[in-house]
């Protein structure tokens, strides 16, 4: 699966991806990284390997597992392209001219102070979970969330 951080110079909605049917979106806003799509990407898999999936749709499935909880509502909410500029595109290959048809480049996701606090706020982390977790934050950020996705299937 070839995933691709993009930032896009206008606002990309669902529809901005019809015609091109196996490539899905996300906004990526509240992604620590490319890492943790990869992350949710395996988590689904293996949840459809355990029949522990909570949606049939295997995209829906990467959404829910990225956002760490069990409400397809909440995790479309928070990763679906609604007017999003910083995008992640998931799919088997990209098709030539997407991204100029999103007028899309790639881009690094870079966890900076400012996606530091949305992660924390998205995610109900607390700065006594992170700091019994590790010295850096950023670390310790990533390790809550892939904790919160790893556990989807037990809550």
């Amino acid at each position: 699966m070839k995933i691709l951080s993009l930032r896009c110079s206008r606002p990309v909605h669902r529809g901005s991806l019809s015609g091109y049917d196996d490539v899905q979106g996300m906004d990526s806003r509240l992604l620590y990284g490319v890492e943790h799509v990869e992350f949710a990407l395996e988590q689904a898999g293996k949840a459809f390997e355990r029949g522990s999936n909570i949606s049939s749709d295997p995209f829906v499935e990467v959404l829910v597992r990225a956002s760490g909880q069990r409400q397809i509502k909440r995790a479309i909410d928070m990763f679906g392209l609604h007017g999003s500029r910083e995008i992640v595109l998931l799919g088997p290959e990209m098709p030539e001219g997407l991204l100029e048809s999103i007028g899309a480049v790639e881009s690094e996701i870079r966890l900076d102070n400012e996606r530091l606090q949305r992660l924390k706020e998205a995610y109900s982390i607390t700065d006594a979970e992170i700091g019994a977790v590790s010295d850096s934050p950023a670390e310790a950020v990533k390790d809550l969330i892939k904790e919160r996705i790893a556990l989807v299937s037990v809550l």
